[in-house]
């Protein structure tokens, strides 16, 4: 899977004029990681959520409004890295914030890793795991 991204980028950067928009975690209507936590919520279900991957989530809402901006700004072509602001979280840590602004602080959120979580299961891409600090 990185190498696939990699080769994307490396293609799309041999243009002259390009937006490259890098970002993570893409929450938006529909279904999305935050309506699945709710639901199991509703359902009286305490997860186990991986806890070593780490990031941070983006609103598609601020996706549009980036773009919008990178488009009626005539901003400079290239790379832009984009994401909301807060801290960076693991994906459990997000459960448990869900839960609580939820309020359903009743409930457990059991760590685990991406290896225990995805252990016996084909066809799974590999996941980075990032770090908990903010990139220079």
């Amino acid at each position: 899977m990185a190498q696939t991204k990699a080769a994307g980028d490396l293609l799309v950067e041999q243009e002259n004029n390009f937006y490259l928009l890098r970002t993570t975690w893409v929450i938006g209507e529909g279904k999305n990681f935050v309506r699945t936590m709710l639901r199991l919520a509703e359902k009286n279900i305490s997860p186990t959520v991986v806890n070593d991957q780490i990031g941070r989530l983006t609103f598609t809402s601020e996706l549009v409004r980036i773009i919008d901006h990178l488009l009626s700004t005539k901003a400079p072509f290239g790379t832009y890295n984009a994401t909301n602001d807060g801290p960076l979280e693991s994906w459990a840590d997000i459960t448990r914030r869900i839960f609580k602004l939820a309020g359903r602080d009743d409930l457990t959120v059991t760590n685990t890793t991406t290896a225990e979580y995805f252990a016996g299961k084909d066809g799974i891409a590999p996941r980075p795991l990032g770090q908990r600090h903010e990139p220079r």
